[in-house]
């Protein structure tokens, strides 16, 4: 195993996405708080967050176990407080994985495009793959969040890389054990990867379905002995419930259960449905970011990335990519028939697309010295590129504005606690009870956002609304998405007071866009001519600070933030006796 300073680069752009939008929303929470519930509780189930909250159905802990395992010696030398560094560092290690993975990926593609003497052409592809991978923004974003389609992410890569070395059963066994584990959907993924290479390789069917087998074999039986220990007494235990997939035997597998719930009875499409096409026409280019990576990758294997005959070294090392894309193609198209669609069921596609759009950016490369035309079309290349990195830093700069929950659990942690502390008004004998509402748990508020302490501060998350008016008159505080507390159920002799409202994200202002497209059209000679004066003068009086100022003031303009969540406190009514 290899790494350069190229890799480096990679790993600290998910790092620098990871610190920058530190939060994490509903989808990611589960596989969250089980990390935070390993680490922090150990075998103590009854305080597992999945107890209480257990979902519609099981999910694996097997990902969560992984990494908890590996953080849980740095909880040894962290100071107590905020958990917030866990959770960044929690992260950060599942980021440092997939880029892992992905650099693996990058040294292989580029060991078979140097194998015949020529390591220009292998560097070549292998720096274009780096620069288009970072161009991308839900790949970077994503490699950190502990999404189950991240988790299976790097197996899935992995699996790629077999496909290129030549390791064809292992590529299938790979996916086989990620899909078991991880996402049922894998499974669709190493058929259509079986069938393209017994049509283009010859590779044996047989083989391919042993393979698949054997690597559904492993990862069932360590799903099995994970998670039927991590669900043992819930509502998914057989035991508890008097009926499973496995009968009444305590064996759970939350995949199976997954596969039986979205697709067998169909349940998925509560969560929405769209149309065939949406994976190509919308959430692929919008995964994508860079146009030239969406442009080239079916082109890329529908009709060849060379003109070279099939006989040819060149073409035989072409054909492994084209394997991978149409094997992704397949994918896709055969995915598209479930009618709930979500960008993260195909993000597998990001990498393969991303090698072939490299490939097309290398040939014009090595064919710069010889060809103009090369030249124009790699410049084209090099400024979209750029262009689709500046989106996708836009991009992370919307959406680590976007997390109202874990900003106003931040808020409290930091500015309200500390004033508690501070005064006389703060109850001894008891913690201060403070209600989370769903809405700010869906948008950011996990385990990890709650201090250390529990003699300090208790935490609800209650969800019922029956139970809810049970507890409420409990409560000192609530941290909420709702904007006027007249709603709330009432407690005699006492109010809520808005002590904090949180600014977070509300919505895109694109007036000044629509304005600046509209001066063009009507007169695109005096605005091109406005364009380039304004671009001139700013070059000749470069000054930074200047040039960040009206950035900012362009993204204010923009990006609309406005109160999304608030902080209330119950204090006594002036009208109590």
């Amino acid at each position: 195993m290899r790494l350069d300073p190229v890799d480096q680069v990679l790993l600290g752009l998910i790092l620098i996405y990871a610190i920058v939008a530190p939060f994490a929303k509903v989808e990611e929470s589960f596989n969250l708080q089980a990390i935070h519930d390993i680490v922090h509780y150990g075998d103590d189930l009854a305080k597992f967050d999945h107890v209480e909250f257990s979902g519609p159905v099981p999910r694996t802990f097997v990902g969560a176990l992984a990494l908890a395992t590996a953080i849980k010696p740095v909880k040894w030398f962290m100071t107590l407080g905020s958990k917030a560094d866990l959770q960044i560092i929690t992260r950060g290690l599942l980021g440092a994985i997939n880029a892992l993975a992905l650099s693996l990926f990058r040294h292989s593609l580029e060991d078979l495009y140097s194998s015949t003497g020529n390591p220009g052409q292998g560097k070549a592809i292998s720096y274009w793959f780096m620069a288009l991978l970072g161009s991308q923004f839900h790949i970077i974003y994503y490699a950190s969040r502990t999404l189950p389609n991240m988790l299976a992410l790097p197996l899935v890569v992995e699996a790629f890389r077999n496909v290129l070395t030549g390791y064809y059963g292992w590529a299938l066994g790979v996916l086989g054990f990620a899909a078991i584990v991880f996402r049922i959907e894998l499974v669709v993924l190493a058929g259509s990867l079986a069938l393209v290479l017994h049509v283009t390789s010859h590779f044996d069917v047989r083989r391919s379905m042993r393979a698949c087998a054997i690597g559904v074999l492993i990862g069932g039986s360590l799903s099995a002995y994970v998670d039927s220990y991590y669900w043992a007494g819930t509502v998914f235990d057989p035991r508890v419930t008097g009926e499973g997939v496995f009968g009444n035997a305590p064996i759970i597998i939350p995949e199976i259960n997954g596969f039986i719930f979205n697709v067998i009875e169909g349940r998925s499409s509560e969560w929405g449905e769209s149309p065939f096409f949406t994976y190509f026409v919308d959430l692929i280019p919008l995964m994508l970011n860079n146009p030239i990576i969406y442009g080239t990758f079916a082109s890329g294997v529908l009709i060849g990335i060379n003109k070279a005959r099939s006989h040819t070294e060149r073409a035989r090392r072409d054909n492994k990519l084209r394997v991978l894309g149409a094997a992704c193609l397949l994918y896709v198209f055969i995915y598209s028939f479930k009618a709930h669609k979500e960008w993260r069921f195909v993000i597998y596609v990001s990498p393969v697309a991303t090698m072939i759009a490299a490939r097309v950016a290398s040939s014009l490369w090595m064919r710069m010295d010889r060809s103009w035309k090369a030249r124009i079309q790699l410049l084209g290349i090099i400024l979209v590129t750029v262009a689709s990195f500046c989106l996708a830093s836009f991009k992370l700069a919307v959406s680590s504005l976007n997390y109202p929950g874990g900003l106003a659990l931040q808020t409290f942690n930091n500015e309200i606690v500390p004033a508690i502390q501070n005064t006389t008004t703060i109850i001894p004998d008891r913690p201060i009870e403070v209600h989370l509402d769903v809405p700010v748990c869906m948008t950011g508020a996990s385990r990890f956002g709650q201090i250390y302490d529990d003699t300090v501060v208790h935490y609800d998350k209650t969800e019922s609304p029956a139970k809810l008016e049970l507890v409420w008159t409990l409560f000192d505080y609530v941290v909420t998405t709702v904007p006027d507390p007249s709603v709330f159920p009432s407690v005699e002799g006492y109010t809520w007071e808005q002590v904090k409202a949180v600014r977070a994200f509300k919505q895109m202002d694109y007036s000044i866009v629509r304005k600046a497209l509209n001066y063009a059209k009507s007169d695109p000679e005096q605005a091109a001519k406005d364009f380039l004066q304004g671009a001139t003068a700013r070059l000749l009086n470069f000054n930074p600070d200047h040039l960040i100022a009206e950035a900012r003031e362009l993204f204010n303009s923009v990006v609309i933030v406005d109160n999304q969540a608030y902080i209330y406190q119950k204090t006594p009514s002036r009208f109590s006796q």
